[in-house]
């Protein structure tokens, strides 16, 4: 008797044909049942949000974290200045299988993210690989300990636009956990991770903090690309030798940019 099913390795061939054209894996998920999964995993595997109202919209749209199709994002960003709140440890870790994600407030010149909280991202993806953040000001520190959680990570790039050297006076805290916040509740990573891929520094007046943090991992940077841009101080100068030193031994491509107004 013949079957009214295809075999699965030829729904992959189809969808796989199909990867380029996004209307018609959305035609293909309406479809039929059998298709749902295959077709998500494409259409959803990079996931943008540009304004408050297109995460709202993910949110009304995908109540039930089980059918939500966040399970199939590898790549996440959020290009706009979004400061978390406790609240939103629900949403965020719907996207259980990211393993690259950006955060841009960039473009918001207004914005100081200088008291921005990270701490509902905290190990939202035990499958998070590469970290990259953008901000007008933040705290080195707050970016090191997001970056503590999650021990497969191997790339990590902090931009930091603009800051004021004497907001960051305060801002060091070593390897102590935890540093601030009610992140008390969180536990020290049981597995740090390995920096092996891109280690992005480019930090205003900061350089000397995340330095001495990054360096503090002891032997778990070994990245391949390094690309720092400090100031003009000693002080930056100083650690920024320090993190050449540590890579060294497996550093492929290197970029040291010194400016005094970064």
């Amino acid at each position: 008797m013949s079957s009214r099913h295809l075999p699965p390795e030829i729904l992959e061939d189809i969808v796989d044909l199909l990867d380029d054209d996004e209307q018609a894996l959305r035609s293909c998920c309406l479809a039929s049942k059998s298709w749902i999964q295959r077709t998500r995993k494409r259409l959803f595997a990079d996931i943008e949000f540009h304004n408050q109202m297109h995460l709202q919209s993910w949110k009304d749209m995908f109540l039930d974290p089980a059918t939500s199709p966040a399970q199939y994002t590898k790549m996440l960003s959020i290009t706009y200045s979004y400061h978390f709140t406790p609240q939103d440890a629900g949403w965020i870790r719907t996207f259980t299988s990211v393993r690259r994600f950006k955060m841009d407030s960039s473009r918001d010149f207004d914005t100081d993210d200088t008291h921005i909280s990270f701490i509902p991202l905290y190990a939202f993806s035990p499958a998070l690989e590469s970290l990259h953040v953008v901000a007008n000001s933040v705290f080195p520190s707050r970016i090191f300990k997001l970056a503590l959680t999650f021990p497969l990570l191997h790339s990590l790039e902090a931009v930091i636009e603009r800051g004021n050297e004497d907001d960051y006076e305060y801002d060091w805290y070593g390897v102590n956990w935890p540093p601030d916040d009610d992140s008390k509740i969180i536990p020290p990573p049981l597995i740090l991770p390995v920096l092996t891929g891109t280690l992005k520094l480019s930090i205003h007046d900061g350089l000397r903090l995340m330095a001495p943090m990054l360096l503090s991992l002891d032997g778990n940077i070994r990245a391949r690309r390094l690309d720092l841009a400090f100031s003009d101080s000693f002080e930056d100068a100083k650690w920024t030798q320090a993190l050449l030193e540590e890579c060294l031994p497996t550093v492929e491509t290197l970029s040291v940019c010194l400016s005094a107004t970064l």
